[in-house]
């Protein structure tokens, strides 16, 4: 008799403790740290800029960010929801020659103009360098005509009624269906980019 007490005193102290613990998960949660609303991205203090590797020399690419949103909620499940896009004719690397093949051949601007990010999730990840926070999104990335599951870290940090965010992340651009041409075999450029994303949002919106 006294061994049944004890092991139902001891499923009670495990329930309570998983309750509890629960408890606590969806209190975090639904209080993400950022104030809430719809926020527009300026597109004049935002862009998007892509690390090239290549065997003559390393180049960027960049352009700025056409459109984009955030919405943050108290929606336990899925806080904060975020779309950015950009305009191919726009992204320019300081070489009038390259900048017309990549934007055509590679990009194939008139077909796809425009290169899209909008998240599935975002969830509170832990804090970054600089007092900021740290957010895992995981959405889906529309480039070339392609769509593809990507999952990016980005640092978010409140600057009075305004976001600052940033994101860096490595990018297969084969993935994506495009080839680099190269004018002789010995040169070619690297497949894989440094992508890093800089966005400040101000409230309004859509």
């Amino acid at each position: 008799m006294q061994t049944m007490r004890k092991r139902s005193a001891w499923r009670c102290a495990v329930f309570f403790a998983f309750a509890l613990l629960a408890a606590s998960s969806a209190s975090a949660a639904s209080s993400t740290p950022l104030p809430r609303g719809t926020f527009a991205v300026i597109p004049a203090r935002s862009d998007v800029r892509a690390r090239v590797s290549s065997t003559l020399h390393d180049f960027d690419v960049e352009a700025k960010v056409y459109r984009g949103e955030a919405v943050i909620s108290r929606d336990s499940g899925n806080p904060v929801q975020l779309f950015v896009e950009f305009r191919v004719k726009e992204m320019v690397s300081g070489n009038f020659m390259r900048d017309q093949v990549m934007r055509s051949d590679v990009f194939e601007d008139a077909r796809y103009p425009l290169v899209r990010f909008r998240s599935e999730k975002i969830s509170l990840a832990g804090t970054g360098p600089e007092g900021s926070l740290r957010f895992q999104a995981e959405g889906t990335l529309n480039m070339h005509g392609v769509e593809k599951n990507q999952i990016i870290s980005i640092f978010v940090s409140p600057g009075g009624d305004r976001i600052l965010a940033r994101a860096e992340f490595p990018l297969r651009i084969s993935d994506y269906g495009m080839k680099v041409p190269s004018p002789l075999p010995f040169l070619h450029t690297e497949d894989v980019v440094k992508v890093t994303v800089r966005i400040v949002l101000h409230p309004g919106g859509d």
